[in-house]
């Protein structure tokens, strides 16, 4: 188990960004410290030939120039809040109305666009912290944000969030990166299968902001709780399917606490991908939106449905529905902190 830190580039301002790179012998991980975005995850395939199954950028620059397809940390509130609005605490914040009508991502202050600190752990983790001074209009206080990165032994990387809040806010944290368990650069991930421990899913309108409606997948084409490949009801007529050239949709998990929640596999390689959060939701996007026009790693240009997004979340735009439970406001006596780990088995 090592850890390498490598140099990545330098920001516009003259900062400096690295590149960390853990290696347990069996697969690796590359981390850089601009937006704490995995950058590459190495995996073997059967037959032991490693693929890259994380889509993205090859250097700073494409990652400064273009922020799609990125497997950035997410925050100060992942997803969309509708109407780029919400009340909390007597006041209405206003926010970046920065995606049809909505804000998406925390706009201009999202954590996937800021430089973290970054410190090695050990032999086998990094951990990298961000100051969210938000601004009292977006979201009240600051956030001392922390995300750790962990490779173990058994293949897993471990994502554990912390944010420490001066007063009561919103936090709800996500890491956006598309696989592709075939690699990065194999095209469209129909084939591959997903399948995810969930009876129902959160309802969203034509903005893709969630009406506050929770419906059962059974007889839908968002019933991933039989293995099914991800291609099967890509084209649905479904509004939510149709509308978004493909799946945006949020899962209400099952269960409670650390838990397994579901897995995707791609046949021919062999690759398959466990997911365990303690969170109560999980966004599937299917990089319906992808412009194919531009080139990412390997100078490769990605396609709609190039990868597959599973951000494990609490539920989108739960500021405006208090039945979204549990609600994730926290403060400086209840700190935010939640796990999420990819687990990668070859078989």
């Amino acid at each position: 188990m090592s850890v390498t830190v490598k140099p990545f580039g330098t920001m516009p301002d003259g900062r400096e960004v690295s590149n960390y790179i853990l290696d347990n012998g069996w697969m690796q991980v590359e981390l850089i410290d601009f937006g704490a975005t995995i950058k590459n995850i190495w995996v073997p395939d059967k037959n032991g030939k490693k693929a890259d199954v994380v889509l993205g950028k090859d250097c700073l620059e494409d990652f400064l120039a273009n922020r799609a397809a990125t497997a950035a940390t997410i925050g100060r509130h992942a997803n969309r809040v509708e109407g780029a609005v919400y009340e909390f605490e007597g006041k209405l914040h206003h926010m970046e109305a920065n995606a049809a009508g909505n804000n998406l991502h925390s706009g201009k202050y999202n954590y996937g666009i800021q430089l973290f600190d970054a410190r090695t752990v050990g032999d086998n983790a990094v951990a990298f912290t961000y100051l969210d001074k938000g601004g009292d209009d977006f979201f009240p206080g600051d956030v001392l944000a922390t995300v750790t990165y962990t490779l173990t032994d058994d293949n897993q990387l471990i994502l554990h969030y912390l944010g420490l809040a001066t007063h009561r806010t919103p936090i709800n944290m996500t890491n956006h990166a598309y696989f592709n368990l075939a690699g990065h650069e194999s095209g469209p991930i129909y084939d591959q299968i997903l399948q995810m421990d969930c009876d129902f899913f959160t309802h969203a309108n034509d903005t893709c902001s969630a009406t506050g409606e929770i419906s059962r997948v059974e007889g839908t084409p968002f019933d991933f709780r039989e293995p099914t490949p991800i291609g099967k009801n890509i084209r649905s007529e479904h509004h939510m399917i149709k509308g978004n050239n493909g799946y945006d949709v949020n899962f209400v998990l099952n269960g409670r606490d650390y838990r397994k929640v579901g897995y995707a596999r791609d046949e021919a390689s062999g690759r398959t991908m466990e997911i365990y959060t303690d969170l109560p939701g999980c966004q599937l996007y299917t990089t319906n939106a992808i412009d194919p026009t531009i080139r990412f790693k390997d100078d490769v240009k990605y396609v709609p449905h190039q990868g597959f997004c599973l951000e494990t979340q609490y539920f989108t735009n739960f500021m405006k529905y208090a039945h979204l439970s549990p609600q994730a406001f926290f403060d400086k006596n209840h700190p935010y902190e939640t796990q999420t780990s990819y687990k990668f088995i070859v078989e």
